[in-house]
């Protein structure tokens, strides 16, 4: 029995031992339309006679193995490549490259974060990617773009090596017609058997988009990949005026960083870049250098902006009007708050901050724009499978609603656009499974500081919580109270200096309008016609009084 044991053991080293024939070299997503074409570029080692043991599977958006989805055919002589490629319009592979490929497939309709296998007889020899992660986002995403292994590496059986592979960046060959003339070439037929001696540098990424607001820094932080091999001294990172770089995230940024090698070796290392505080408002743009001896210095570009904090909203042009602070989805899980813009444009909140009173902190970083009268909904998880079935416009990170009593701080540069603090309910409501609500009376940013304005949500969204997600929202004040009956006004938006007022009763009506910091603008008594011509254009709200009803309305200047 042992010898029957040791004799498949030694069968399926010989197998997997000819297997090593051939290696994954490349990956390339093209800049034709469709990212055509698509490409899988393999290297034959040693001559084989017989190809059928062979084949190649794409593993997409990190969902696992397909297993083997081609296989090959026919022989191969040592020293050639083979190439498998997917075209939208036939003839693109040819087009860009001005080679025959060996296969068209759809195996190799692969996108930049797409894992590729390379099978022989049916167990996986090499590997490029990790086929259980969706690459995007990941050191070897390619989108846009290529990876190359490194020669004299691989093939590396299940286990991929970053590091064995050089990366064009994202989006590298945009707008290329061939790989000859692109700036970013793919190094097709280039690799070898033979591991070069020569000490590299080798980076993935780059460092663009920080920015902050003036009187605001220093930025948030982006970050780029170092490695190298064949190393005799330190690699030294020098960050040029303007910026600052870290090995640690969220501080230590200093203007240098020496990398020691550890037998020449600097595995893959993370670097943290931001701008410096005290930037006047501008562009900026430089280029980090990366050096060792021996080696050709290496730079990775980084740029931001710094941005006028005159771009700010005026105080109360963003107003928070909901908040779901205690949900059934788990917890933290399906928080959110949800804000309004009142002015008469699109507000872009990015570089804005969320804040509580203690050390609750976030920058928003991406573009988050709010058309005029239009919600947006934030909340710390953006899956609304598992948030309670709300679709974000934004997920934050160290920011955490506290179920009882909290506050919710929107501001820009140093100026607070709108503040809510609610209070577990000594005066706000303090609902379990359903969203505090601004009464639809009261959306200013004066009113809604005060508790007695907000209610509790009545409507069923998502997963069966109770709320109003970017909708006007169910609490609104005693009828009671506000309520004139036929009350209208028109028109609302106006440009006209006045506008009609008319209601059932042929009363007077006591108007007050008050600007969105509660600031009282205009007192007039009328029958039907209010002057507004003293007023600049932007958002007001009126306040009318007659026979002891009361309404409340937003007033529009144009």
């Amino acid at each position: 029995m042992k010898k029957l044991y040791f004799l498949f053991v030694t069968l399926l080293i010989a197998s997997l031992s000819f297997g090593q024939k051939m290696v994954i070299t490349g990956v390339f997503e093209g800049p034709l339309p469709g990212g055509s074409p698509k490409v899988i570029e393999l290297y034959v080692n040693e001559i084989i006679t017989d190809l059928a043991p062979y084949g190649i599977g794409s593993a997409n958006d990190g969902g696992g193995t397909d297993g083997e989805e081609l296989g090959f055919l026919g022989t191969q002589s040592a020293g050639n490549y083979m190439y498998i490629a997917y075209e939208v319009t036939p003839g693109d592979f040819n087009t860009y490259f001005g080679l025959n490929a060996n296969y068209i497939d759809d195996v190799a309709n692969i996108d930049g974060g797409d894992a590729i296998e390379l099978f022989y007889n049916g167990n996986v020899i090499d590997t490029f990617g990790d086929i259980n992660t969706d690459g995007s986002g990941q050191p070897w995403a390619y989108e846009g773009g290529w990876a190359y292994r490194t020669s004299g590496t691989g093939p590396e059986g299940t286990t991929f090596s970053v590091t064995n592979w050089t990366y064009s960046g994202i989006n590298a060959t945009n707008g290329c017609a061939t790989n000859g003339s692109c700036s970013s070439m793919f190094p097709v037929g280039t690799y070898t058997t033979v591991a070069t001696t020569d000490p590299v540098i080798e980076t993935i990424g780059t460092s663009g988009d920080l920015f902050y607001y003036e009187g605001n820094g220093p930025s948030g932080e982006e970050s780029f990949f170092v490695y190298g091999s064949n190393l005799t001294t330190d690699i030294v990172l020098t960050a040029p005026t303007n910026f600052e770089i870290s090995l640690t995230s969220g501080s230590n940024f200093i203007n240098s960083i020496n990398i020691s090698p550890s037998s020449g070796t600097v595995d893959l290392t993370t670097i943290y870049v931001q701008m410096v505080s005290g930037l006047a408002a501008n562009n900026y743009s430089d280029d980090i250098t990366l050096s060792s001896t021996g080696v050709t210095d290496k730079t990775v570009s980084v740029s931001g902006n710094v941005y006028s904090a005159s771009v700010c909203a005026n105080i109360g042009d963003i107003i928070i009007t909901e908040i779901m602070q205690n949900p059934s989805a788990t917890d933290d899980n399906g928080e959110y708050f949800e804000i309004y813009n009142t002015s008469l444009g699109s507000i872009n909140l990015k570089g804005y901050t969320i804040s509580d009173a203690g050390t609750d902190s976030h920058t928003i970083n991406t573009d988050l724009i709010i058309a005029s009268m239009e919600y947006a909904i934030l909340g710390n998880n953006g899956d609304s499978g598992t948030n309670g079935g709300i679709t974000l416009d934004y997920t934050y990170s160290g920011f955490i609603l506290d179920d009882i009593s909290d506050e919710i701080i929107i501001s820009c540069s140093s100026t607070v656009i709108d503040e809510v603090h609610y209070d577990g309910g000594a005066t706000f409501p303090s609902p379990t499974n359903a969203s505090m609500e601004l009464s639809t009376t009261a959306m200013n940013s004066t009113d809604n500081d005060d508790g007695a304005n907000w209610g509790v949500a009545t409507s069923t969204f998502g997963s069966g919580d109770l709320g109003t997600p970017r909708a006007a929202n169910d609490f609104t004040l005693s009828n009671k109270t506000f309520d004139i009956a036929g009350f209208n006004i028109s028109p609302n938006p106006t440009s006209l200096g006045y506008v009609n007022v008319t209601a059932k009763s042929t009363s007077l009506m006591d108007i007050a309008v008050f600007d969105l910091l509660g600031k009282q603008v205009i007192k007039q008594f009328v029958s039907n016609k209010l002057d507004v011509s003293s007023l600049k254009s932007g958002v007001y709200i009126m306040k009318i009084t007659q026979d002891g009803a009361v309404s409340t309305r937003k007033l529009v200047i144009k």
